[in-house]
């Protein structure tokens, strides 16, 4: 089995076992450690991650991002998505 993890806002070639739908959170404010809308989407999709793998998925696919403005520098991202099974084809 690859070590690869599939991230996607979409669907992928590869044959798959969807899962769980999974969620993730990130902020722009600096608790969360983001400066920028790139860094709360980063935070959000490790999130998902987190929770695919802890339901023994190797991909989270389909993601969707809701962005939420606070004020003119605060904003929150939300993100869910399916943690995903993906069995590579060629077992690469």
């Amino acid at each position: 089995m690859s070590d690869r993890f599939w991230i996607s806002t979409g669907d992928i070639s590869e044959p798959y076992d969807a899962v769980e739908i999974v969620f993730g959170y990130g902020a722009s404010d600096t608790a969360f450690g983001n400066a920028n809308n790139r860094g709360a989407m980063r935070f959000a999709i490790d999130a998902m991650a987190i929770q695919a793998q802890g339901l023994g998925c190797n991909g989270v696919i389909w993601i969707r991002f809701d962005r939420i403005v606070e004020t003119v520098t605060s904003f929150r991202v939300w993100a869910a998505g399916t943690a995903v099974r993906v069995t590579p084809r060629g077992g690469a």
